[in-house]
């Protein structure tokens, strides 16, 4: 597969990426994964909440990886409905998408828009990959209350 492919993606796909590499500069305690590192041999869920290996996933074909932050987040949900308009053309390129949350895996059912993806969203309830790729944050408290009280956002029951 030829770069050619992605090059209509890679405005989208970048900002993706930015989102995810803004998450993890804000915690001074993550070290992201180098490029050529190997994919950490971590565990997800699916929505139906069988375990599946990522590397066994990532193995079938090429892959864009995305990390957001769950479906309670209206930007990240933007993404994915951009991503969905775009994944045809990822698919006729070969490769695949999977999207990775903190969502725990029944609420990813309930991913606006969720019906119209037609690439699968993965559950991370337990941080294990956010963990080994480096991405891992704490959410001050503060902002966690905030969530709750002023936007109806429970961070703790969508992760678990």
């Amino acid at each position: 597969m030829s770069l050619k492919h992605f090059k209509p993606m890679i405005p989208r796909i970048l900002s993706l990426l930015l989102l995810s590499a803004t998450i993890a500069s804000a915690q001074t305690n993550t070290t992201p994964l180098k490029v050529g590192a190997t994919i950490p041999d971590v565990t997800l869920r699916t929505e139906n909440d069988q375990a599946v290996k990522l590397r066994t996933l990532v193995a079938a074909k090429p892959t864009v990886l995305i990390f957001y932050r769950g479906s309670w987040c209206p930007f990240c949900t933007r993404h994915l409905q951009d991503l969905a308009g775009i994944e045809p053309e990822v698919a006729k390129a070969g490769a695949q998408i999977l999207a990775i949350s903190m969502d725990q895996p029944e609420k990813l059912k309930a991913t606006p828009g969720h019906d119209t993806l037609g690439y699968q969203l993965l559950s991370d309830s337990d941080a294990a990959a956010t963990r080994a790729f480096g991405l891992a944050f704490r959410v001050e408290d503060a902002l966690v209350k905030k969530y709750k009280d002023s936007y109806k956002i429970d961070l703790e029951a969508a992760s678990g």
